[in-house]
């Protein structure tokens, strides 16, 4: 692999690594909110972690922190400081 595809895929492993680490501290908080508000609307507790029971409660939690991946991969993504990424080319 050339130098410059190591420096990308070092790149896209930390912004993968960010994203999961701010998906991961997202997680907890705003899943208690949502639940709360979904008890209020009168959601039971085991239906909004299994999507209504059409998956187990491991993977309809595995589900939500993928819900909760997705965006802040864009997140991670936007604030990456990629010019000052060690051994990443820089732009003119």
């Amino acid at each position: 692999m050339p130098h410059i595809g190591r420096c990308y895929g070092s790149a896209i492993a930390q912004v993968a690594m960010m994203a999961a680490i701010v998906a991961t501290l997202c997680y907890w908080p705003i899943g208690i909110a949502i639940v709360v508000v979904l008890a209020i609307l009168g959601v039971p507790l085991d239906a909004s972690i299994t999507f209504g029971g059409a998956l187990n409660r491991y993977a309809g939690m595995a589900a939500w922190w993928l819900m909760f991946f997705a965006p802040s991969l864009v997140y991670a993504a936007l604030a990456f400081p990629w010019e000052q990424t060690r051994g990443f080319p820089r732009g003119k």
